[in-house]
């Protein structure tokens, strides 16, 4: 309905008489404010058609150039590394400008160049064998946590006199294996073919005693034939899913947790979207499952970081005994960080940690940014590492990225960002996540999704906020104002305890260095099978539930 206006000069004398009085005033503002109301939301649907638009054009090109990109590049090689490296270069020199960019690259070169020169001093370097140990740590490519995982407990053991040869596949088709010191400075490598004879030589001169395997992405099965041909022992930590899913992380194509939907449903998926780097996987789920049941039962010892990724293994793998081992946290800073608080009208900052991909919720973090933009809310989102949408996070105008980091710089960049809370918006059941103990030992009220390790390791300690995931960004926004005000009033937050083992290799692998040290021998291998198979598997308490899922109607919705 139109509404037309004829202005006329209101004589003072009239003001409070019949001729203008107080309801007709009051109806024209109504009248306005009504207009302005309707502009608003006319403006705000236009704004979300333009960005549905743009990100529909963006989307289609991204995909077409990824997949030109994946047959130059293809994943896991050296071109894909250094076309990743430019890319972030560009973001780089765009955001703080040429010569900021120019110091990093420089420096990055350096760091490269140096790691080259210790790589070709540790192949030129002779092994030498001695009467410690040596455990053989086997892993993938990808680095993470599992890496981190991987250089804490090789510390230790080194700190106890058990040596460790991490071993891992290279980009180029060869196995690595290195040795490394406490400072986690290598000393000692090899680069092998590993079709070559070369491996099975190399496996009988290290001598190991145990096989400790921490993941088998890319890696070839022949070290694993080499190694039950010498009777190693092997014992396996899981860090993710991929014993019981080929995509490793259960997550859809959307970067959202699949719900673990019955076995037509994992089928259904698997051939829609293939395994973890997106290649077709003819294997019904039942047979992957059952392949991987059977590998597991050599093992001496299973592994697991938390109770939520043990309970969802046992619905899957019911006759093996999972031991949980939460991960060591050796890093803290150097200085105690204080606590920022929120000083009335002052933005809340809001600190997001690590490398935020798809299924670490790039998607949740950029709609959120958006939201505040929209609502003008007295909020900043502060990247604390990278991510996966950098260009249009950007382009909010209500995300500051500080890029990159190595692990000892991250106390630095936290202290300089002065953020009141953390949001840990990762939409995968994590196994136990790094960056929520770092936000826990930066005083930062950490803010999760009610999935996987990281809502049961908030609700163990009493630290930080768990959210339902499927939780609008605009009460989560809101949450963020109230929890940092709420904040404002209450103490500084002590971080919680963490695992300790006094010492390790008891505490850990259950054996003292003299059992250790006979471990590979056949006859020290009688009691494995007590060790490794539970004749009455502990029950999961998500075998119970009918959506075999743990986060309600919204994980269903996503996997149908």
């Amino acid at each position: 309905m139109t509404h037309s206006y004829h202005e006329t000069p209101i004589d003072s004398r009239q003001v409070g008489s019949v001729a203008c009085p107080d309801a007709q005033l009051i109806e024209r503002i109504s009248i306005l404010e009504n207009r302005i109301q309707r502009l608003s939301a006319e403006n705000s649907r236009l704004n979300r058609q333009w960005h549905e638009a743009t990100t529909s054009i963006s989307w289609q090109l991204v995909h077409k150039l990824s997949k030109s990109m994946r047959l130059a590049a293809p994943p896991n090689t050296c071109r894909r590394t250094h076309l990743k490296g430019l890319w972030r270069g560009l973001i780089s020199a765009r955001r703080n400008g040429p010569l900021a960019w120019f110091m990093r690259t420089s420096a990055q070169l350096k760091s490269k160049i140096v790691n080259l020169l210790d790589q070709i001093l540790a192949s030129k370097s002779p092994f030498f064998a001695d009467e410690r140990p040596l455990i053989l740590a086997i892993s993938h490519i990808g680095g993470g946590g599992t890496e981190r995982h991987i250089r804490d407990i090789s510390t230790r053991l080194l700190n106890e006199g058990v040596r460790t040869i991490y071993t891992r596949p290279d980009q180029n088709g060869k196995l690595i294996f290195e040795e490394r010191d406490a400072n986690w400075k290598l000393h000692w490598r090899r680069a092998i073919k590993p079709e070559s004879d070369q491996l099975p030589a190399l496996i009988k001169k290290l001598k190991p005693c145990l096989a400790h395997v921490h993941h088998t992405l890319n890696v070839p099965d022949i070290l694993f034939k080499s190694i039950q041909s010498r009777s190693i022992p092997m014992d396996w930590t899981l860090h993710d899913y991929h014993s019981i899913c080929p995509r490793i992380h259960l997550h859809n194509q959307s970067g959202f947790y699949c719900g673990e939907p019955d076995n037509k449903g994992c089928n259904s998926c698997l051939k829609k979207d293939g395994d973890y780097h997106g290649r077709p996987i003819a294997t019904p789920i039942n047979d992957y499952r059952a392949q991987w049941s059977s590998r597991l039962a050599k093992a001496r010892r299973i592994y697991v970081p938390s109770d939520d990724i043990k309970n969802r293994l046992a619905r899957y793998l019911p006759n093996h005994k999972i031991d949980v081992r939460p991960h060591l946290e050796p890093a803290r800073p150097s200085q105690q960080i204080t606590c920022v608080k929120r000083v009335l009208g002052e933005a809340v900052r809001v600190a997001v940690i690590g490398a935020i991909g798809s299924i670490k919720g790039s998607a949740m973090l950029l709609t959120a940014a958006r939201d505040v933009a929209e609502r003008s809310l007295p909020m900043k989102f502060v990247l604390v590492g990278t991510s996966s949408l950098e260009p249009q996070l950007l382009a909010t105008g209500c995300v500051e990225l500080t890029g990159a980091y190595h692990e000892h710089e991250i106390w630095d960049r936290l202290e300089n960002a002065a953020c009141h809370l953390a949001w840990l918006p990762s939409l995968w059941p994590e196994t136990y996540m790094y960056t929520l103990s770092v936000a826990q030992l930066a005083r930062l009220w950490p803010v999760v999704y009610d999935i996987g390790a990281q809502s049961d390791r908030v609700r163990n300690t009493s630290i930080g906020s768990v959210l339902e995931l499927n939780t609008p960004v605009e009460k989560i926004n809101d949450l963020f104002i109230e929890r940092a005000d709420t904040l404002a009033t209450l103490p500084e937050l002590e971080p919680p305890e963490y695992a300790e083992y006094p010492n390790f290799v008891s505490d850990y692998y259950g054996v003292s260095i003299e059992q250790l040290k006979s471990l590979a021998k056949p006859d020290s291998l009688g009691y494995e099978t007590e060790m490794r198979i539970s004749s009455q598997a502990n029950p999961s308490p998500h075998a119970s539930r009918s959506d075999r899922a743990r986060l309600h109607q919204y994980h269903n919705k996503l996997s149908t």
